[in-house]
């Protein structure tokens, strides 16, 4: 069963998925983009269908400091893909 969720990213669609999965899921986003991680965790908002939905989701940028998720999800653009994956080889 799926109870925490790891998305990889901090972009819009990583704050989009982000948000959406926070209603059923632990979502923590990992990235490395500092203005992006700060927006989240000062509370990313989600404007949908004339309501705004507040995310529940916690923004990091150091792979140590995350528990296992249950599910990865990668959403970043692929010229980051090498970067981010050697730092996360790191801690396994």
């Amino acid at each position: 069963m799926i109870k925490r969720i790891l998305i990889i990213g901090t972009g819009a669609l990583a704050t989009f998925y982000s948000i959406k999965l926070s209603k059923k899921f632990d979502v923590v986003i990992l990235g490395t983009w500092d203005d992006g991680i700060q927006g989240i965790n000062n509370g990313a908002i989600l404007e949908e269908q004339s309501k705004s939905i507040k995310g529940n989701v916690k923004a990091l940028k150091d792979w140590s400091s995350v528990k296992e998720a249950d599910l990865t999800i990668w959403l970043t653009k692929s010229y980051k893909n090498v970067k981010l994956l050697s730092l996360s080889l790191i801690h396994i």
